[in-house]
């Protein structure tokens, strides 16, 4: 007992005066009625209080204390003989069940899906109120009746092998069918559960049941949406190819008809009327070479990938042919890696990638600057990580976000040709090879562009 109330031997007086100093204020007048009352023989002394443990610590402790009087030949009372049990682990435990049970009900109470404990037979003992809602039932009229009243006849089958699930490993599920709404109507759900012992030893089946209504009403609508997308989209497709494949023969003609006017009428026509006759020729060319990107964006989006291995080396060699010209006239610089691997993808597509950005890498330079081109590569687990850097006049913080949409020029004609969607392109060709690209430039220093290329893909 010393030890219990953290007392001094030393200084211990009085049993009684020592024992009620020590409980706490609140549960003082409590205990010491429980010692009248055992004293005037009303009731054993059996009582649970806290006390104060002033001497050390001056923390709370839980006590459950027991007594027995002594009592004369009499009757009158000599003495209490008892014990007191440290019970504060016993009643934190007790606490911390009580918050548990409180947030557990308060889980039950607001849960956004039917919770529901039936008992052995099927009858409903307890539901919240997302069960309430969709159900159509209150708690009190469904706690008269059965599971089976909520089960279409026609889903016996199925509940037959859902219980023989409970009875062989106390759960079912989880499992897709219908619900009888109080006025009559079915709608989807979806089951889960499994069965519970509750304290008294009786066992009860726990069910969480979603109401799938909504979600089922939503993907309706999504569907449908997606249909009519899908739908839209085939037929932009398709207009594209067919503008962009019809429209080039009547440019074809316009130009050549503007280059025979002026082949033929040079000398009777004026400075004025040519210059004309030139804007027209160009402005022509210019939507050819729309019409051409246009259909080359079309394509990308509508071709199937069919994956096939891609010797990078030999593809930027025919690459760097293709640009001879221009390498030559602006005297580029070019630096390979001694070994460039062999990825997996679409080679016409993938030239695509590598014409554009060194291309740009080219075109997209200072006057009088001699263009430096560097490819490197990296290898990790799963992709391959291809760079190509340029020297070039870098692109502005301003246009980072935009750069990879389609029609973005960041540049006027006059200054730098293009149709604005070359790298809109790209990005969609590095997207269907299921990869990703970006890319850090630093204005009047130059950019680089990383695109990363997946290992081992496999047709589809």
């Amino acid at each position: 007992m010393y030890h219990l109330y953290e007392l001094d031997q030393t200084d211990f007086v009085d049993v009684y005066d020592a024992w009620a100093n020590a409980i706490y204020p609140d549960d003082r007048d409590a205990a010491e009625a429980a010692v009248k009352a055992a004293i005037d023989g009303i009731k054993p002394f059996d009582v649970e209080f806290r006390i104060i443990t002033i001497t050390k610590t001056g923390a709370i402790k839980y006590m459950h204390g027991t007594a027995n009087v002594v009592r004369d030949m009499k009757g009158d009372a000599l003495r209490m003989v008892g014990v007191n049990k440290d019970i504060t682990a016993e009643k934190e435990a007790y606490r911390r069940l009580l918050i548990s049970e409180r947030q557990l009900k308060a889980f039950f109470d607001i849960a956004p899906i039917g919770i529901a404990r039936n008992d052995m037979d099927g009858k409903f003992v307890e539901i919240n109120s997302e069960f309430e809602r969709f159900i159509g039932y209150t708690k009190e009229e469904l706690n008269e009746l059965s599971y089976w009243h909520l089960t279409p006849q026609e889903y016996q089958e199925q509940e037959d092998v859902q219980l023989k699930s409970l009875q062989d490993h106390g759960k079912y599920g989880p499992y897709k069918k219908e619900y009888i709404h109080k006025d009559g109507h079915r709608f989807p759900v979806l089951l889960h559960g499994q069965i519970l012992q509750s304290l008294d030893g009786k066992n009860y089946i726990w069910s969480t049941v979603q109401d799938l209504s909504r979600i089922e009403q939503t993907q309706k609508k999504l569907m449908s949406s997606l249909e009519q997308l899908t739908s839209s989209n085939d037929e932009l497709k398709r207009f594209a190819y067919v503008a962009s494949h019809d429209l080039q023969e009547p440019l074809r003609v316009i130009m050549s008809y503007l280059q025979l006017i002026e082949l033929s009428a040079k000398e009777a026509l004026d400075d004025k009327s040519l210059d004309y006759i030139q804007r027209a020729f160009k402005a022509s060319k210019r939507m050819r070479d729309l019409i051409i990107d246009l259909l080359s964006f079309s394509r990308v989006e509508s071709k199937r990938i069919k994956f096939m291995p891609v010797a990078l080396s030999n593809m930027i060699e025919v690459v760097l042919d293709d640009l001879s010209l221009a390498i030559k006239q602006k005297n580029v610089i070019v630096n390979l890696p001694d070994n460039l691997p062999t990825v997996s993808g679409d080679p016409g597509q993938l030239q695509r990638v590598f014409l554009n950005l060194i291309g740009n890498g080219i075109k997209f330079q200072k006057q009088d600057s001699q263009p430096v081109i560097d490819i490197h590569y990296k290898e990790t687990k799963k992709h391959y990580e291809i760079s190509i850097t340029d020297n070039g006049i870098g692109i502005e913080d301003e246009y980072k976000d935009r750069v990879f949409e389609i029609f973005q020029r960041l540049h006027t004609r006059e200054d730098y040709s293009g149709t604005g969607i070359g790298l809109s392109i790209v990005k969609k060709i590095i997207k269907k090879h299921n990869g990703d690209i970006w890319f850090n430039s630093e204005l009047g220093h130059g950019t680089t562009f990383t695109f990363t290329l997946p290992k081992n893909q496999e047709n589809g």
